[in-house]
């Protein structure tokens, strides 16, 4: 149960941080120029990540793809960078890196494509738990988070049908 609230905590947080960039976009066209609100402050691309490159993370080329697949059309892209954070008892900031990845325009069967290869076939991954919160379906392990919304959330920004996968860098 601290291991949900701890993810759910995260949850805020990534879209607190999110809304923040968006909040604080100077017209540069530096996002994805997509329209598509909480993407607009992502530096997602689209290209295949390199071994190197997923090295950092429980995840290689052959599972990114499977990721990818079992998410369907509407793959947005992928960044690495510091995709949670909270702030602990001494009001410090307390981030994580990970590679970030993201669906638009995709359904709860589809979540439960991406959450269902996590928990049944990627090894080093296992689920534990998975539920549903405040209109957000979300699974979530030691080292990962996958959360997804059916309805938009105009205040920040978040189309209906968005998709985030979220891997933590190895420990």
């Amino acid at each position: 149960m601290a291991n949900k609230k701890f993810w759910v905590g995260i949850l805020v947080m990534v879209l607190v941080f999110g809304m923040a960039v968006i909040g604080c976009d100077n017209g540069t066209g530096n996002g994805n120029g997509n329209g598509s609100g909480i993407l607009d402050g992502m530096d997602l691309t689209t290209r295949m990540p390199t071994e190197a490159e997923l090295a950092q993370f429980p995840l290689n080329v052959e599972q990114f793809n499977a990721i990818v697949n079992a998410g369907g059309s509407g793959f947005q892209g992928w960044e690495i960078g510091i995709v949670a954070g909270y702030e602990d008892d001494q009001g410090n900031l307390v981030t994580f890196n990970g590679i970030s990845m993201v669906w638009l325009n995709r359904s709860v069967a589809n979540f439960n494509a991406v959450a269902n290869l996590f928990r049944d076939t990627l090894p080093g991954f296992s689920e534990e738990f998975r539920g549903t919160e405040n209109g957000w379906h979300y699974a979530e392990g030691d080292n990962y988070l996958i959360y997804f919304t059916s309805t938009a959330i105009p205040v920040q920004e978040i189309p209906a049908g968005f998709m985030r996968v979220e891997i933590l860098e190895n420990e």
